[in-house]
């Protein structure tokens, strides 16, 4: 297995190896898991409503990106299997692994203490953003919208299925976006 594998690989693992010691945590603590994570069903209605608005935050991150020409410089220059292994966390791992951190734990954590849900709202937002600083300075405004949008539906919702959902699709998007860009699709 070259280098490039292996630390791509071990950067993902990070991913669930943090949920996984919250599960453990939890499970010590006897804390319910479907309450921690706020993993509450909603309605049909309710998440299509929800996805609707999230469409003109979508747009108004790619015209950001673009029309800032912040995509033109994200080159991959991957083998195909890290490249693949990267897809799958960007799309897959990192949004479930996230969620069920920022707007699952810490959101609870935050909003049944002093801060309440409306400084949960903003905390895990910014901390959020502020664990994306890879990304260059103009890359936090969107990054922070995002995560007060879903921090915002997991607040109205009391669910973090829908804001593990949108995460899913913005992160596709994004990595659709870079192998276009790389001329890999």
């Amino acid at each position: 297995m070259n280098d490039e594998l292996i630390k791509i690989t071990l950067r993902i693992l990070g991913y669930p190896l943090a949920l996984a010691i919250a599960v453990v945590v939890l499970t010590i603590k006897k804390r319910s898991l479907k309450d921690s994570f706020a993993l509450k069903a909603i309605s049909w209605r309710d998440a299509f409503l929800w996805l609707m608005w999230f469409i003109p935050v979508l747009i108004a991150g790619e015209v950001w990106y673009f029309g800032l020409g912040l995509n033109e410089g994200r080159i991959w220059h991957y083998t195909l299997p890290v490249a693949v292994i990267r897809a799958l966390g960007i799309i897959i791992l990192a949004p479930i692994c996230e969620e069920l951190i920022f707007r699952g734990i810490l959101f609870k954590v935050i909003s049944d203490a002093r801060p309440g849900p409306i400084g949960a709202v903003i905390l895990t937002s910014v901390i959020f953003t502020a664990i994306h600083y890879q990304y260059g300075i103009l890359d936090w405004l969107p990054i922070f919208i995002d995560a007060f949008y879903w921090a915002w539906v997991r607040y109205k919702t009391g669910s973090t299925i829908l804001p593990i959902v949108m995460h899913l699709f913005g992160n596709t998007i994004a990595v659709v976006e870079l192998l276009w860009l790389n001329k890999i699709v």
